[in-house]
């Protein structure tokens, strides 16, 4: 089947989704202006986010499933500084891995001036932690940057982590509105492991508007596609955020909420030696919205619901692939109910005869026609 053909046919166009993003967004609140950074903190992992004006990609009006929110600008560099460390210390446990993070991308210098990302570098290499973690966008990862990273951390293990999200470039355009040159990407991954550095890709678990065995299929293989590639690998399962494009979907009742146990399914298809190389995110223990309106975390019974948290919790604690591997064979024999079940059933029985490109151009129309006269 020829992808740009298909595409031309069906007359879906990416920029209506960025029109809606711009729209949907416009109602939603800035962050406080009283906060230079917020935080993380599990086990012996802090993360630290210097919260500073807006991603591009949110400017711009992409990803239709993110909301990093809106910061007031911040001038004094000092501040966010003075902010870290006192973060940093104020817990009596050691702090083994720091990430350093922004409402965007912490190596964008038009949102993080890279004055800013000097010297919050600089002060984090005296910090006593081992290793140090950068979230950024693939293409503000360039040789420059990679220099100056190697130049300051000189005491550190420096990891980088990007999103990627999915290995499909029709996932990528016209659902996550998110462009990406996998090419480009591959690239930059290279360039990091050259500087001996650890290279490390969110996945998106749950595609919206996919099918069960399609989330699972596009999941399995974009973690694969990683793992060829010798990164570490972060899933997130979807979240639904409010003020997004998936949101509003999700209001409409055009998508639902994914099952917990969706990623735990993921995870039983991978070969079990790499699972000491994939970590969870974002499964319903934290919260990053601009506002105080719920976040539609992945959903499970009553019954499993503890079962999924001590998962979650112990996977985090556990580093090697056996013991994963272990914990992974430990919940699926002992939950008590039917969700896991349920999920496998539907990931073998489910039939593609509802094509992708006809939801997709469903969607296209039915928003087009939903917002026509309110987009600029």
């Amino acid at each position: 089947m020829n992808l740009f053909f298909d595409i031309e046919m069906i007359n879906m166009n990416p920029s209506l989704f960025t029109k809606i993003n711009k729209f949907l967004r416009s109602y939603r609140p800035a962050f406080s202006s009283d906060n230079n950074c917020t935080y993380y903190h599990e086990n012996n992992y802090l993360e630290i986010s210097f919260d500073n004006g807006q991603c591009t990609n949110d400017l711009y009006g992409l990803c239709t499933m993110c909301d990093y929110g809106i910061s007031s600008i911040k001038t004094n560099v000092l501040d966010f500084i003075n902010d870290m460390k006192k973060i940093y210390y104020s817990f009596p446990e050691e702090i083994t891995s720091l990430m350093l993070c922004t409402n965007g991308s912490f190596l964008d210098d038009r949102q993080l001036p890279e004055e800013f990302q000097r010297k919050i570098l600089a002060e984090a290499n005296k910090l006593p932690c081992k290793t140090i973690l950068l979230e950024t966008h693939y293409n503000t990862v360039t040789k420059k940057k990679l220099h100056l990273i190697s130049n300051i951390l000189v005491s550190k293990k420096v990891k980088i982590e990007m999103g990627l999200e999915t290995t499909s470039p029709l996932y990528q355009n016209y659902i996550l509105n998110k462009p990406i040159n996998l090419s480009k990407f591959e690239d930059t991954i290279l360039q990091i492991l050259k500087y001996d550095f650890t290279p490390s890709v969110n996945i998106l678990v749950g595609l919206p508007l996919l099918n069960i065995k399609e989330q699972i299929n596009d999941a399995v293989q974009s973690i694969e596609w990683c793992i060829r590639r010798k990164t570490e690998i972060v899933l997130f399962p979807l979240n639904i955020k409010p003020y997004t494009l998936v949101f509003h979907l999700y209001q409409k009742k055009i998508i639902q909420p994914i099952s917990q146990w969706l990623l735990i399914y993921v995870l039983t298809l991978i070969d079990e030696r790499y699972l000491d190389r994939i970590d969870l995110a974002y499964w319903g223990n934290r919260k990053d919205s601009s506002d105080d309106e719920k976040i539609i975390f992945p959903q499970c019974c009553t019954i499993c619901e503890n079962e999924i948290i001590n998962f979650y919790n112990n996977y985090s604690r556990k580093k090697t692939w056996i013991e994963r591997k272990n914990l992974l064979n430990e919940i699926i024999m002992s939950t008590k109910c039917q969700c896991f079940n349920n999920i496998k059933k539907q990931a073998e029985n489910t039939q593609n005869d509802n094509n992708i490109y006809d939801r997709l151009s469903f969607v296209y129309k039915y928003l087009e026609s939903e917002f026509k006269g309110e987009l600029y």
